[in-house]
C-alpha cells in the first residue's frame, strides 16, 4: 500500500497524514530548525543529507526528514509529485 503525505497548514503548524498515522509539528518549530541553518551556502546539486550546504529541495528534503521523519525524493521536480494535491484555499 503506498502511503500518501499530505501537509496541511494549519493555525500556525503542520498536519501530516500518511496512511493511517497522522501527527502535527508546529510552524515554529519546523521555522526554528529551518533557522538552524541560516547562512549556509547555497550549492546547486548539493548532496543529500549535507548539512554544509544546501539547494532548494535538499534543504526541503532535509527538513521534512528531521522534523517528521518522512524521506522526499532528491529533486524538487520528483518531490513535486509526491503527495496529494490541495486547494490554495
Amino acid at each position: 500500500m503506498k502511503k500518501v503525505v499530505l501537509p496541511i497548514v494549519l493555525a500556525g503548524g503542520v498536519i501530516l497524514a500518511g496512511g493511517h498515522d497522522a501527527f502535527a509539528v508546529s510552524g515554529k518549530a519546523i521555522v526554528d530548525k529551518a533557522s538552524q541553518f541560516k547562512g549556509t551556502p547555497y550549492v546547486y546539486g548539493s548532496t543529500s543529507g549535507s548539512t554544509s550546504s544546501f539547494d532548494c529541495s535538499s534543504f526541503t528534503q532535509l527538513i521534512y526528514k528531521v522534523m517528521t521523519g518522512i524521506s522526499l525524493p532528491r529533486t524538487a521536480a520528483k518531490q513535486a509529485t509526491v503527495g496529494v494535491a490541495v486547494s490554495v484555499i
